[in-house]
């Protein structure tokens, strides 16, 4: 675990896992006047070996953030994170019924740019690769898709609403 300076944790969070955690200079979890604040808790669960959780630096993170990774989740400089995000790399276990005692699935990185803001109540799935600068909504699933740079993203599955420097008369 490698924690830079600065950072300061005003909300309960576990760290656990095999793997290693990496978080970035002023990165902050938070706040004390967020909703959840005093009945929640921030997971960051590298859960295998080979497992990487990096947060960047000047990150802003609300109440109740869960990363689960088995394999790689990466959140971008700057970003500023909405009240109960869960990140999560991997299924948890196979799909096929064989495998589901005995199997963590298919990981598949998860990495978001910098800069972006994620709504309250967001689900990000394994696969998903979130540009530079984009914005997504509350409530959304982002699942396993690659998503430019500055777009806002939202809905269940999120999908691209528009690009934040184009108008509607471009």
């Amino acid at each position: 675990m490698e924690i830079g300076k600065g950072v300061r944790f005003y909300q309960k969070t576990r760290i656990t896992g095999k793997g290693t955690v990496v978080i970035g200079n002023n990165t902050t979890f938070w706040i004390p006047a967020g909703g959840g604040f005093k009945s929640t808790y921030c997971e960051l669960q590298a859960r295998y070996e080979d497992a990487r959780i990096k947060i960047g630096e000047n990150v802003a993170i609300n109440n109740g953030l869960t990363i689960i990774s088995a394999e790689s989740g990466e959140i971008g400089d700057d970003t500023l994170i909405g009240r109960d995000l869960q990140i999560s790399d991997h299924d948890g276990h196979g799909i096929m019924p064989h495998e589901r005692r005995g199997s963590k699935g298919q990981p598949k990185p998860v990495s978001i740019g910098r800069n972006v803001w994620i709504g309250n109540s967001v689900t990000i799935l394994k696969g998903s690769v979130i540009s530079d600068n984009c914005i997504i909504g509350a409530c959304s699933v982002v699942t396993g898709k690659c998503f430019a740079e500055s777009t806002i993203l939202a809905g269940n599955p999120a999908k691209e609403i528009r690009n934040l420097f184009k108008t509607s008369n471009q």
